[in-house]
């Protein structure tokens, strides 16, 4: 990949995380403005960690359900929020559901296969990584309350406000990277813990082993 590529990837990256940004700052929780969205940095951080490992494909398509979705006066953000209470908080879905686009039952049960299959991801990087995975969101959908959501139920809500074409891209990202043997989470993972600066899982592990004794 070129030069002139790779700065282009960074400016879409960036374009994504201000776009996300912006929509994050109109959500309003039942409880007020939550304290995450007042802090930028580790935003950044955390969505740009997850963007640096897709495949330029799957950034594009991205980039243009945001574009196109500020431009019909849609909040993707607010829609990931309101589907994740579908799961952990039914009062709040309840009094927002009628604000989201219809989703086709096929969209629904890619969004579900997807959310699958990293969640197998998440489950390895589990194992291999406990004490580093312990300082984030539990994994499975058993946390009923909006101050503890899984993994599980934050991928799926995330993934059912992409359009079908980059639920695609993105699928295509995962046959690709499990044929080589590699972990998307743990790739999204990495890009995290370099960006606190550790150089690797490993050393970031370790470090969160001593923190926890």
């Amino acid at each position: 990949m070129s030069s002139e590529d790779i700065n282009d990837i960074t400016r879409q990256i960036n374009t994504i995380t201000q776009l996300e940004w912006d929509m994050f700052q109109q959500v309003t929780n039942i409880g007020g403005r939550a304290a995450c969205q007042d802090n930028p940095d580790t935003f950044a951080i955390m969505r740009q960690s997850q963007f640096a490992a897709w495949e330029p494909e799957v950034i594009a398509s991205y980039l243009k359900d945001l574009q196109t979705a500020k431009a019909a006066g849609r909040n993707l953000i607010f829609e990931k929020y309101t589907h994740m209470a579908r799961n952990n908080d039914p009062v709040l879905y309840e009094r927002n559901s009628d604000k989201l686009p219809p989703i086709s039952a096929a969209k629904e049960e890619q969004a579900r296969l997807l959310t699958k299959r990293l969640l197998r991801e998440a489950e390895k990087y589990s194992r291999k990584y406990p004490a580093l995975s312990s300082r984030g969101r539990p994994l499975s959908a058993g946390a009923m309350d909006p101050w503890n959501t899984s993994v599980e139920t934050y991928q799926m809500g995330e993934l059912l406000t992409y359009s079908d074409d980059t639920l695609h891209a993105l699928s295509q990202q995962l046959d690709r990277l499990e044929a080589e043997g590699r972990n998307l989470v743990e790739e999204i993972l990495l890009n995290t813990v370099r960006r606190y600066g550790y150089d690797s899982l490993s050393s970031a592990e370790k470090q969160m082993r001593g923190s926890l004794v």
